[in-house]
């Protein structure tokens, strides 16, 4: 599967907001490429979020 990097300015803001919300800093991504899909209407609104963008932090543990 493809990985694309985050650019390295992007991080240092993103790891303040992580432990602000104490979220994973995976799931802050997921959501924001989410919204953007959704606003740019590449995104079909009818899965459940998880569904979605592969968010996998709530899975049982294999």
């Amino acid at each position: 599967m493809y990985s694309p990097k985050i650019a390295e300015h992007l991080i240092p803001p993103l790891y303040r907001l992580r432990c602000e919300r104490r979220q994973p800093m995976t799931r802050l991504v997921a959501e924001a490429i989410e919204q953007y899909l959704a606003a740019a209407g590449a995104l079909p609104m009818d899965a459940e979020p998880r569904e979605r963008y592969g968010d996998r932090s709530e899975r049982p543990a294999a």
